[in-house]
């Protein structure tokens, strides 16, 4: 289900910082099944994260998702100071930060360990929901539509933001149980046919 909200997910920052202070890392991993969110999971398919996702998109990295801050890097449809990749786990990112005091305090923070996740903002343009045997469910995100921006941050937050999410969910359920109420009729309309030829 294409989604017109922006959704956020955090993840653990896995990166590396230079002496010349550049920044590189994974941004989104793909085929990793999330922790539980509520009561899904969630799984972004390699066929989300490509070429095009950079190419058709201006992405900032912020800090705190806070723009007020400024921008560390940019790639702007795949031209920039921050630079996009697609790995085998997803999509990296590599950037040099600015030479200015927020800059600075960054790499300082990336240094001392005290800036130790990674979030990125994006619009879902094509999801998939299947119900597990435990009762969960797993959402299986297929395509990005958009990619905003890429954060560092001090702290993930124990649960990424997932309101969108969970209204796509309840969509998928009420279709579900639409389906079961078509079947359920539609085998209540067969044994009534099957009684009535007994009848004969």
């Amino acid at each position: 289900m294409k989604t017109n909200k922006i959704e956020y997910r955090s993840f653990e920052l896995t990166s590396t910082i230079s002496e010349d202070k550049v920044i590189s890392g994974l941004a989104i991993p793909t085929n990793s099944r999330s922790a539980l969110l509520g009561d899904f999971y969630e799984i972004i398919s390699p066929s989300a994260v490509n070429d095009q996702l950079i190419l058709n998109n201006d992405v900032r990295l912020l800090y705190d998702h806070d723009p007020s801050f400024g921008s560390l890097g940019r790639s702007k449809y795949g031209v920039g100071t921050l630079q996009l990749s697609i790995e085998d786990d997803g999509l990296h990112f590599e950037c040099q930060l600015p030479d200015t005091a927020f800059g600075k305090m960054v790499y300082e923070g990336l240094k001392r360990n005290e800036i130790d996740a990674v979030s990125f903002g994006f619009y879902v343009g094509e999801d998939n929901w299947e119900q597990n045997l435990d009762g969960t469910y797993t959402r299986t995100i297929l395509s990005i539509d958009k990619l905003v921006e890429c954060s560092i941050l001090d702290v993930a937050p124990a649960y990424s933001s997932t309101e969108v999410a969970l209204r796509s969910l309840e969509e998928f359920k009420q279709q579900e149980e639409e389906k079961k109420a078509q079947i359920l009729a539609k085998l209540e309309s067969t044994q009534d046919e099957i009684n009535q030829l007994c009848k004969i």
